[in-house]
């Protein structure tokens, strides 16, 4: 008799570890695509080429009015003080990668994603500049 319950705890317990992970795996995970989209705060940024100190010293005295704005439609809104500042358009060439498109011109930036969560995001640019940002609640 001690036998058989102990073969039955031992199912039971296998049978809820086995629940366990299953259910872990099936939780959904967000891609770039998806957080990427809303408002972020630019926090800093990190040039690492010259020609980009006077990018640097114009976002280091903005950055704290400087947002920008990922949209489900594929824009990109820059505001400065809550105003318009430009606009352009976004598309995924990877889950990491992305290309900015300028309306005006022909320019393209690319972009990698070195880290994305709910509340953080850095990219990385082609002369390896890193730029720091924070979503806006």
């Amino acid at each position: 008799m001690k036998n058989v319950i102990i073969v039955l705890l031992i199912a039971a317990i296998g049978v809820g570890v086995y629940f366990y992970f299953n259910k872990k795996r099936k939780t959904p995970t967000l891609t770039s695509k998806e957080l990427i989209l809303g408002k972020w705060k630019i926090d800093s940024l990190i040039a690492k080429i010259p020609s980009d100190s006077l990018r640097r010293s114009t976002l280091d005295t903005s950055r704290n009015r400087f947002q920008v704005e990922f949209t489900r439609d594929s824009s990109v809104l820059e505001t400065v003080d809550g105003q318009l500042n430009d606009s352009s358009r976004y598309r995924f060439t990877s889950d990491k990668d992305f290309v900015i498109s300028n309306h005006s011109d022909s320019a393209k930036q690319l972009f990698t994603i070195n880290q994305l969560d709910s509340s953080r995001m850095i990219l990385k640019d082609k002369t390896n500049s890193l730029y720091y940002f924070r979503r806006v609640k």
